[in-house]
């Protein structure tokens, strides 16, 4: 197949299109800029499409054009992304009369939320209302918990790296430690990033896809202490243990930064303020917690590996 895979330059977008062409597929590209793919990738893609923005809309009919037969679409979380963003992909795709188009996703379960649950959620919900009311496209979603590389607060990876709101933190003297909210026993889905994108394209070239829906996949389920033992393990070094907030306290936290904002009218302003500690909470809460993944069906696919978090800690020294 001819995958079209719309952010191909960020890492959800590198993993799809790796797995996409070890297994075979043609992929095209769109993006502002072909430089920060790695080379190897780069020379192996049937084209790039150079967009300025994603309302480019030659860009997106370009791309679009010529044969594909799915796109992915792996645009960043900004609302306007989210939102703006792949609207104009999807009726791009329309115009194409493509039919197999997997959405932006990645995440925790938002596809029974209402809006004003998780802000940082909001327009991914409204696309994915926008399209089944609107598209004869039904896209396909991958709900996958935490991404790996989110988690362990890499650079550039999103909203846990700060280090007032990250579990994990890299202290200046080389030490590790984690800012525990919750007890540490709450288990966790927990996704690495070249696994789910390789899910991804085997969801949306498998025979049906064009029939859409929510699927969820996961590579382990962790706890923060299992974490810290398997780390300690494996480096022989031992990890920090700082207890900074229960799930309670997390709520009402984020209910009164919420309220306050709404009270303002500032809540444009000031949402990313709440937003990685509304992420924290719904990751680890137990009960009543529609995000959950466990109701969502999945799929096993054969060449889609489960990278255990003890297989991702031996690979990457620098975690």
């Amino acid at each position: 197949m001819l995958i079209l895979i719309a952010g191909i330059t960020g890492n959800i977008g590198r993993a799809c299109a790796a797995h996409a062409l070890s297994a075979g597929h043609h992929v095209r590209g769109l993006g502002r800029n072909p430089d920060r793919l790695p080379d190897t990738t780069s020379a192996k893609l049937e084209s790039f499409v150079k967009s300025t923005s994603y309302y480019d809309v030659a860009a997106l009919d370009k791309a679009c054009a010529g044969g594909v037969d799915a796109v992915i679409c792996a645009y960043g979380p900004s609302p306007e992304l989210a939102l703006d963003g792949q609207l104009m992909l999807l009726r791009a795709a329309e115009r194409a009369g493509i039919k197999r188009f997997h959405g932006a996703s990645w995440n925790l379960n938002w596809s029974g939320l209402g809006l004003g649950f998780v802000e940082s959620y909001d327009a991914y919900v409204s696309f994915a209302r926008a399209a089944e009311l609107s598209s004869c496209i039904k896209p396909l979603y991958t709900f996958v918990g935490v991404l790996a590389d989110t988690f362990f607060a890499v650079p550039g990876a999103g909203a846990l790296e700060d280090p007032n709101s990250a579990f994990w933190v890299r202290g200046e003297d080389g030490g590790r430690k984690f800012n525990v909210y919750g007890d540490g026993t709450e288990e966790i889905d927990f996704c690495v990033e070249a696994d789910g994108g390789a899910f991804a394209v085997e969801l949306v070239t498998m025979e049906g896809a064009e029939k859409g829906g929510f699927y969820r996949f996961t590579s382990d389920k962790i706890t923060l202490k299992s974490v810290k033992e398997t780390y300690e393990r494996l480096k022989g070094t031992e990890v920090g243990w700082q207890q900074s907030y229960t799930v309670p306290q997390i709520e009402g936290a984020v209910m009164g930064m919420r309220q306050q904002a709404v009270e303002q009218g500032k809540v444009g302003e000031s949402w990313k303020q709440w937003a990685p500690f509304t992420y924290g909470l719904y990751m680890l809460k137990k009960d009543d917690n529609p995000t959950r993944l466990d109701s969502l069906p999945t799929v096993d696919f054969p060449n889609v590996k489960k990278t255990s978090v003890e297989e991702y800690i031996k690979a990457r020294p620098n975690i």
